[in-house]
């Protein structure tokens, strides 16, 4: 999505006004308990954003589920399940005959969340209380992650923590429809940690930006976006070595993807993969994939001369079925902690159990 420019910006204005001003009295009568947050039974971790779709949290929401398993708690996720049929709340099961279903009807995150950590419970639901309740009531877990749910008041939480895009181009920074914010920068006093994402492919300018519209008593840790590895589309869920990153250098490659950030995935393809990406093709995030995509999609693959093609785990989860007649792989987007402590998050974490 490109900066609504002219005529466009000037039209959009006071729908963006409007929203702004509805979202200033929506957290009111949460600041002022008109309208009530509701506790569960474990302490919550919330993992939301400002702007919408594509900051990152995915990848980060990974990494706090390994880090806190291996600290010894039980974790347990509930989601939305954004754009998946179910509206709960349900139980994401681990494995299904028909992977591929499971990500339309429960939604592509959470679908993957359960499969590549099958030992945690992940419950989606519309209404996060509910589907946090019906976590509580079917599993054992220390906290819980509330995935998306810094605008999901409902849900009391504990700790929020909310993810900037220091990627994302500074128009983003305007109100819906004419820029990308749910909520004002002034939102972040509710929170407790903010992590800036993707600070390897932004300018310093940018990530200053950020650092600047940050209240100064909060945790703040900076993450690079990296590849983790490839592992090929139908072997996606087997537990097998993924493929090195380097040993597509050189290679060229089109991308297929249905993320809120595509920009940033191809530019981590070329930068750290080191390919030649003869083209992408790009869908909506959470976009459904058809037979006739798919058929598109090869053709164009073909066309340009790529010798596979690489989609986004996000993607993968709902591509289980296709059987390319290229070579497709499945890419890992993991992130490394640049700047701020960790450490000290994980003690604010374990804090939030007494």
């Amino acid at each position: 999505m490109s900066f609504p420019a002219g005529l466009a910006q000037t039209l959009l204005a006071p729908f963006s006004a409007l929203y702004r001003a509805t979202m200033i009295l929506r957290n009111w009568s949460f600041d002022y308990e008109w309208r009530s947050s509701y506790a569960v039974h474990a302490p919550v971790i919330s993992i939301g954003n400002l702007t919408a779709g594509g900051t990152g949290k995915t990848p980060l929401t990974a990494l706090l589920i390994e880090d806190l398993t291996r600290r010894g708690l039980r974790v347990g996720v509930v989601s939305r399940g954004y754009g998946g049929t179910e509206k709960g709340p349900a139980r994401v099961p681990a494995q299904s005959a028909n992977e591929g279903e499971k990500a339309l009807r429960f939604g592509d995150e959470p679908s993957w969340f359960a499969t590549k950590y099958p030992e945690i419970p992940v419950f989606i639901g519309a209404d996060r209380v509910r589907a946090a309740e019906a976590l509580l009531n079917s599993a054992q877990v220390d906290l819980i992650l509330a995935d998306d749910a810094f605008q999901h008041r409902r849900l009391k939480r504990d700790l929020d923590i909310v993810v900037l895009d220091a990627s994302e181009p500074r128009w983003h920074y305007s109100s819906l429809p004419g820029g990308r914010m749910r909520e004002s920068f002034a939102s972040l006093n509710r929170a407790q940690a903010v992590f800036i994402t993707k600070t390897n492919l932004a300018t310093e300018e940018a990530i200053a930006y950020l650092r600047a519209k940050i209240p100064s008593q909060l945790l703040v840790c900076e993450f690079a976006s990296v590849l983790g590895g490839f592992s090929r589309l139908e072997k996606f869920y087997e537990d097998v070595p993924a493929k090195e990153p380097s040993s597509f250098r050189g290679q060229k490659i089109f991308l297929a993807s249905g993320i809120g950030r595509p920009q940033a995935f191809r530019r981590l393809m070329e930068s750290e993969a080191g390919t030649e990406v003869v083209g992408h093709r790009i869908f909506p995030d959470h976009h459904v994939y058809t037979s006739d995509d798919l058929r598109s999609l090869e053709a164009a693959a073909r066309a340009a001369g790529a010798s596979a093609i690489v989609v986004t785990e996000k993607d993968a989860v709902k591509l289980q079925d296709w059987r390319s007649g290229l070579p497709t792989w499945s890419s890992r987007l993991m992130v490394r902690a640049v700047r701020g402590s960790l450490k000290e998050f994980y003690e604010m974490a374990h804090r939030t159990l007494r």
